[in-house]
């Protein structure tokens, strides 16, 4: 192993542990502020169908308005994943 990757293999390290204590900053605020997990998962599921929506929305555009639009329904569709996972780690402290 060259210095190199061992300089990596500790960046990655400091990396997780440094993201796993703020995700569990995060979830903490969360859950004292009294937002159960339920709600969070629900406004996942509200976002996905939010993105299904705009993309649909999006194929009745014109060729110029569509690419924008596609980019909107893949950002609200992107608000899913995070939400659920920020949902998990508040079911944990319920």
């Amino acid at each position: 192993m060259t210095p190199c990757d061992l300089f990596v293999c500790l960046v990655g390290v400091i990396l997780s542990i440094a993201e796993k204590e703020a995700g569990d900053v995060t979830a903490k605020v969360i859950h004292r502020l009294g937002v159960r997990s339920s709600y969070i998962q629900t406004a996942a599921m509200g976002s996905i169908a939010l993105c299904l929506t705009l993309w649909m929305r999006a194929a009745g555009l014109d060729q110029d308005e569509r690419g924008n639009a596609e980019r909107r329904a893949i950002f609200v569709g992107l608000w899913g994943p995070t939400l659920w996972t920020i949902s998990q780690s508040v079911a944990e402290l319920e």
